[in-house]
Formats: C-alpha cells, sequence, structure tokens
C-alpha cells in the first residue's frame, strides 16, 4: 500500500480489513485495496455453539488469542455475547509466544469444565503442534479455526477453505 495507489490489490487472508488499516469502510473501500475476508467476528459465537455441542460439559471456554490482532479482539467480543446464551464463562487467553501457551493454558486448566477456542494467527497456526499437545495433555476439548489443525490431531475445525478463498480472488 505505500508503494502503489494505483495498481490494484486484492487481499484474500484478512479477517479485519477496516480495523487492520487496508480500507475505509466495507461499505466504502476507498483506494486501490480490496478482498476476502476468511473469518467475521461471528465465527467467535459458532465456535462455541460447535464447541458445546461436541462437549456438552463445558461451563468455562479460554479464548486463545494474539492480543495485538485486532480480528482476534473481535472474535474474542462476539465469543463473550453468544457465551451468555450458551452458559458459558469465556476467559481471554491472550498469547504473544509460544511459551505463554503452556502457561496461560494450564493456569485456565486448573480449574474444572474448561475447553479452548483457538482464533486464527500466524502464532497459533505455526504453533498448532504446540497448541494441541497442550490441551490434550490438560484434556480441554477444543475448536481450531482452519481444518490444517484438525488434520494436525485437534479435536475438531471450523472454518475457511483456504485455498478456496485464494482461488477465488484470482479466478474472478
Amino acid at each position: 500500500m505505500e508503494a502503489t495507489s494505483t495498481i490494484p490489490i486484492v487481499f484474500t487472508w484478512v479477517s479485519d480489513s477496516v480495523g487492520s488499516g487496508y480500507v475505509a469502510s466495507l461499505a466504502h473501500l476507498g483506494g486501490n485495496v480490496t478482498g476476502f475476508h476468511n473469518f467475521e467476528p461471528a465465527f467467535g459465537g459458532k465456535w462455541l455453539e460447535v464447541l458445546k455441542e461436541i462437549a456438552p460439559g463445558v461451563r468455562r471456554v479460554a479464548v486463545l488469542h494474539v492480543p495485538e490482532i485486532s480480528a482476534n479482539l473481535a472474535l474474542l467480543r462476539a465469543a463473550e455475547t453468544a457465551s451468555k446464551a450458551l452458559g458459558i464463562t469465556v476467559i481471554p487467553a491472550a498469547v504473544r509466544n509460544t511459551n505463554d501457551v503452556e502457561r496461560v493454558l494450564t493456569a485456565f486448566a486448573r480449574e474444572p469444565d474448561g475447553g479452548l477456542v483457538v482464533t486464527p494467527s500466524p502464532l497459533t497456526g505455526t504453533r498448532r503442534d504446540v497448541i494441541i499437545g497442550v490441551a490434550g495433555k490438560l484434556g480441554l476439548p477444543a475448536i481450531y479455526s482452519f481444518g490444517f489443525y484438525s488434520a494436525s490431531g485437534g479435536l475438531v475445525s471450523y472454518g475457511i477453505d483456504q485455498l478456496e478463498l485464494v482461488r477465488g480472488a484470482f479466478m474472478e
């Protein structure tokens, strides 16, 4: 965006294009940037619903997120809003590095009836083996944002097909 204001830029893996500063608003993008969102904030509530279906005893859910990512905060807020109707208490579980994952989840798991929602981020995606391992060790049923988590041993995922999103950007 700093390099050009005339060449079209199409993004494909952005959850909060306004909050991230890529576009002025969804109604009026402005400039030369457009694209495809990968997650709307409402996914935060949907993940809780699915988690409650597969683990009905869950009463508390840690939402693992990177607090510097505006989309993660929007997903967390949506989960907090949806939690009331589901009888779930949402606990923000902020992480900034791999070491935070085990520390934060171990502290959360000290109380019973816990579950886990893992928001999408470069940290959670690249450290999925650690997150899946810790969730398993602590007995936390977990829902993940992409299918590659389930393919790596995670319990369940609910989200977009990343390859289809990219194809849509280049095939239109």
